[in-house]
């Protein structure tokens, strides 16, 4: 089961990563999954009914909210109810830590590829290097998309997870 786990935390991963999204059908599955297993009382890391129930509700409306005011797509927070309820609550406080980490870090490279050119030729301009409307050489126009300017919060919350499995299996 762990195995099932790990390749559908891969897949969303990648999916989110390079499509900016994550597909309902994805998620569905998952959740029946994970109710099956808890059912069955073979959680591959131990997690309880009450756990998964808590994780997965409190993580869909702590980021429901994070949704309402347009901060974050409506997969993440799918993603993340799903995600509690294959872990239950506690992981996810350190997995959701070091997915934003991850997505602050993504953030700053979209400002830095949209507004760091523009910001280099006023540099160079006000330094007298350039005249102005010189384009610099190996840089993007300053009103380049940065990224698709979505960040795959999803995709950082799977691999935080990956990671908090990873350190969870490993032995002493």
């Amino acid at each position: 089961m762990v195995c099932i786990l790990i390749s559908w935390l891969v897949s969303v991963v990648a999916f989110d990563l390079l499509q900016r999204r994550v597909p309902n059908q994805w998620l569905l599955l998952s959740a029946a999954l994970a109710f099956f297993v808890l059912a069955r009382d073979a959680s591959p890391l131990a997690v309880t009914w009450q756990d998964a129930l808590t994780g997965g509700g409190v993580a869909f409306v702590v980021l429901l909210g994070f949704y309402a005011l347009g901060m974050m797509g409506a997969g993440d927070v799918k993603f993340a109810a799903v995600l509690g309820l294959w872990l239950g609550g506690p992981p996810l406080v350190p997995i959701a830590v070091g997915a934003g980490l991850l997505a602050g870090g993504h953030a700053l490279v979209c400002l830095a590829r949209r507004h760091g050119p523009a910001l280099l030729r006023r540099q160079r301009r006000a330094a007298g290097a350039m005249p102005a409307g010189t384009p610099v050489a190996g840089h993007a126009s300053a009103h380049a998309p940065a990224l698709d300017g979505a960040i795959p919060y999803a995709g950082y919350l799977a691999l935080m997870a990956l990671l908090w499995i990873a350190l969870s299996l490993a032995p002493p």
